[in-house]
């Protein structure tokens, strides 16, 4: 017993020791072992947490319906068919959601959405789980992203904060889910 004992202590030294000096190589191949494994998720839940009450809603795909995200939260959602235009409308400004294929302008109380963020998916306009997670994620600043990577998600969470997302945590699980909590002020 004392033989394994040893060893063991030794390797819990050593992973603190590394962790806290900087990341070795195998421990850099594990990230990038463990994003990829992030990055496959398929499928998605949705944890709101608004007025005091949480509500869990899972979905087959990696998009969440705009309207299971914002319906009760803002002023108004609205879909324009001929247009293929979703709006949501809060404390005077909009957010876009362009799904025609087609280039739009946006006025100064508008802000349009990148069409690779968006998608509909069975017949509701969605937002990309991953994206929600990461523009208002609560732990972002710590993330070692590079600078521009982290620029334009504070540019991001500032151009949208009219939504009234205080902010979000995102988790993959090993079942292919990306779990999204997303907390409203």
């Amino acid at each position: 017993m004392k033989v394994l004992t040893i060893p063991c202590i030794m390797l819990f030294y050593m992973l603190t020791f590394a962790s806290l000096v900087g990341a070795s190589p195998a421990d850099k191949a594990f990230v990038a072992t463990s994003k990829q494994h992030y990055s496959t998720a398929t499928k998605s839940v949705l944890n709101l947490s608004a007025d005091d009450k949480l509500t869990t809603t899972t979905y087959s795909s990696i998009y969440i319906p705009i309207k299971d995200i914002f319906a009760k939260q803002v002023d108004s959602l609205t879909w324009d068919n001929s247009k293929k235009l979703a709006t949501i409308t809060n404390q005077g400004k909009q957010l876009l959601i362009n799904l025609s294929g087609k280039s739009i302008t946006a006025s100064d109380n508008q802000v349009i959405l990148p069409s690779e963020w968006v998608s509909i998916v069975n017949g509701r306009v969605s937002l990309n789980a991953y994206v929600l997670a990461f523009i208002f994620d609560r732990y972002a600043d710590r993330y070692n992203d590079k600078e521009q990577v982290a620029a334009e998600r504070a540019q991001w969470e500032s151009k949208l904060s009219f939504l009234n997302i205080d902010w979000t945590d995102g988790l993959a699980d090993k079942e292919h889910y990306m779990h999204v909590n997303v907390v409203f002020k």
